[in-house]
């Protein structure tokens, strides 16, 4: 609003502010790219908040072809359903993001322990969540930009570990 209103210097003070009061006391990456940095720091923060063994190799620009929005949409869904799956497990509480970037694709693999429930229909993985009707459209918003940049998407799950492949072709 403020933006929109052209007080730049208020709008400015007020992520300011918004920033601080998301502080994470922990950096797990620092690629030089900030809305990768934030949200895999914030991500893998509230992980290990909750007992998460964590690891994390981002190698990426500090500028990709993909929009923030986008970038955030897929790491934030990614993240969050980890996150989820590793509440519903004892041990181990795993979670290992990579992250590169190889001329103009941008690769990202993510693993986590998890307790063996999936529902899918066809390639599709459906919700777990009890709340059916208002969780479980995270990863079609990923797929359709995985899609939109001539991507893939792949799970892979074997026993108690579930990992989930994007690739991103930047052209």
């Amino acid at each position: 609003a403020f933006i929109q209103q052209g007080d730049y210097k208020e709008g400015l003070d007020y992520l300011e502010q918004l920033m601080q009061s998301v502080d994470c006391p922990q950096e797990f990456v620092s690629s030089g790219n900030h809305v990768v940095d934030s949200l895999v720091n914030y991500k893998l923060y509230q992980a290990v908040d909750q007992g998460a063994t964590v690891s994390a190799q981002v190698n990426v620009a500090d500028q990709i072809a993909i929009t923030p929005f986008e970038m955030t949409v897929i790491l934030g869904n990614i993240l969050d359903n980890a996150i989820n799956a590793i509440s519903k497990v004892e041990n181990p509480k795993t979670i290992n993001l990579k992250m590169t970037m190889d001329h103009s694709r941008l690769y990202i693999k993510l693993g986590n322990h998890y307790n063996g429930d999936i529902r899918s229909c066809g390639k599709r993985l459906l919700t777990t969540h009890p709340d059916s009707s208002n969780h479980g459209i995270g990863l079609k918003h990923v797929q359709e930009i995985v899609d939109r940049y001539n991507g893939i998407m792949a799970f892979d799950d074997e026993g108690d570990y579930f990992e989930v492949d994007i690739v991103l072709q930047f052209t």
